[in-house]
């Protein structure tokens, strides 16, 4: 695995995937829409991918128009938003989860809701929860 202990500080993104092109390796990237089944299932499964060797974890935010998703992550989301999945109870989970995990985490979303809270203000919002990443969809 690339990345040092959570004590010790993750390395970035960047830095995990500059570690891996060294050694010629490819990196285990896993998915998991946060919400589903619910929350703590989503913080426990995120600790149990950290821990089989994860480089990186990428952390879907259910939508409720899911348009570039395919249907098993459409239907993903649609189970998490029956829960009450929401942007901000996934970020208050994850700001608990990630100083437990080794690997840093991207978090997946559509632009709609970081247009809403503004560029600046929503990567400030991830940077406090531990996110080192995010990916954005627009379609």
């Amino acid at each position: 695995m690339a990345n040092r202990g959570a004590a010790a500080g993750k390395l970035t993104v960047a830095e995990t995937f500059s570690n891996l092109r060294e050694q010629g390796k490819s990196a285990f990237i896993p998915f998991i829409t946060a919400g589903d089944p619910d929350l703590a299932t989503t913080s426990k499964a995120l600790k149990i991918l950290n821990s089989c060797g994860s480089d990186v974890i990428e952390v879907g935010v259910p939508y409720s128009d899911p348009l570039a998703d395919g249907p098993v992550i459409q239907a993903s989301a649609t189970r998490a938003l029956k829960k009450g999945t929401t942007l901000d109870s996934v970020i208050e989970m994850l700001k608990g989860v990630t100083p437990e995990l080794s690997c840093p985490i991207v978090l997946f979303t559509y632009y709609n809701p970081i247009l809403k809270r503004g560029v600046g203000n929503f990567m400030s919002f991830i940077k406090q929860a531990g996110i080192h990443g995010r990916r954005t969809c627009s379609a």
